[in-house]
């Protein structure tokens, strides 16, 4: 496990956007294959869907799940296949890791790893738990993905701009994306970011309103740390994290053609502000046969990597290894939390790359 961005603050209220980079090698005459992961009491309810979202808009082929723990199916088996049909994956799991240290010093952490002991996150945006009642509300409502297509997109902004189909009708996908949300409290809050082309400060897709996604093809998710860290038994923070997971279909780009990127803001909706904090992701690599592989970090470069111990990767029970050639995987970091102002020309973040 490797920690990042050691010693800022992280104040109420306020939102800071993680980014991180996972790169795969494979042949490296015939290309690279690279990740982009951008990077923020006890009750009784179900699990996160555990068919979870794949998104598969080009060579890879991930499954995501709306609480912040990727790449595996809650079942035992790693879901990050590249190349797409082959049977082989190089993720078992990843997740996110923030903790930090409030004004009285008491230390603040979520930190699941595989949930077998519990939990520290649950889908949904946090102000939408103000009761036991409402908590087993959301949870249900929000426990899942939102997908959207830029093609549907770009359909829906030719047809605005020559409204020659009479029959067009607007796809579901593009209806049901959350650009707003009732926090259960009376107030409207914004959420997943749309265009507003008339702006009216309403998601109104009949106006010609629309997504804002990044790649090809999107998941928005949202989840929090409402509930008792379970899993970690650390103690919770109040923060929200917004996701959206996405991926270009660039065949003639064989570096984005194998990427898929994920996106985190972190909304702090506690009334503590943290200091000498932390945030890393939890990352089990398995380079197909997990039981022979290797790790190590390129300091300056902000990544740590996964390779096979050797040059061919066997199967091994059940689990599809690469043979000969096998992977190698990294993560790079591509943007922290903000700086706090200092009166300085200085970097505006933590990011180096």
């Amino acid at each position: 496990m490797l920690l990042y961005w050691h010693d800022f603050c992280i104040k109420q209220p306020c939102i800071f956007i993680t980014n991180l980079k996972f790169i795969v090698m494979k042949n490296i005459y015939r290309g690279l294959w690279i990740l982009l992961f951008v990077l923020l009491s006890t009750y009784s309810y179900s699990q996160p869907n555990l068919s979870g979202t794949e998104l598969n808009v080009n060579n890879v082929n991930a499954l995501f799940h709306p609480v912040g723990n990727q790449f595996w199916d809650f079942q035992g088996s790693a879901r990050f296949e590249v190349p797409v049909g082959s049977g082989t994956n190089t993720i078992f799991n990843s997740t996110l890791w923030i903790g930090g240290k409030s004004e009285s010093e008491e230390i603040y952490l979520c930190a699941e790893r595989f949930r077998q002991d519990g939990y520290d996150y649950v889908p949904g945006p946090l102000l939408l738990y103000p009761s036991l009642d409402t908590f087993l509300t959301a949870y249900t409502d929000w426990n899942r993905m939102w997908q959207v297509d830029i093609s549907d997109i770009e359909t829906l902004i030719s047809h605005v701009n020559n409204p020659a189909f009479p029959d067009y009708q607007i796809p579901q996908s593009i209806l049901d994306w959350p650009a707003f949300y009732d926090n259960g409290q009376g107030n409207i809050e914004p959420l997943a970011p749309f265009v507003d082309v008339n702006q009216d400060n309403f998601y109104n897709p009949q106006d010609g309103d629309y997504p804002q996604i990044r790649g090809d093809r999107c998941l928005f998710f949202v989840f929090n740390d409402y509930r008792e860290h379970t899993e970690s038994g650390g103690l919770k923070m109040g923060v929200e994290v917004r996701g959206m997971a996405y991926a270009f279909n660039a065949p003639e780009n064989d570096a984005f053609n194998n990427t898929v990127f994920l996106h985190y803001d972190i909304i702090n909706r506690s009334s503590e502000t943290y200091y000498d904090s932390y945030l890393g992701a939890f990352t089990d690599f398995d380079i197909g046969n997990p039981n022979d592989d290797y790790i190590g970090c390129d300091v300056a470069g902000g990544s740590f990597y996964a390779y096979n111990g050797d040059d061919f990767d066997e199967s091994f029970a059940g689990v599809n290894g690469y043979g000969a050639n096998p992977p190698a995987q990294a993560t790079v970091i591509l943007g922290g939390s903000y700086i706090d102002p200092n009166q300085m020309d200085d970097v505006h973040s933590f990011d180096t790359i």
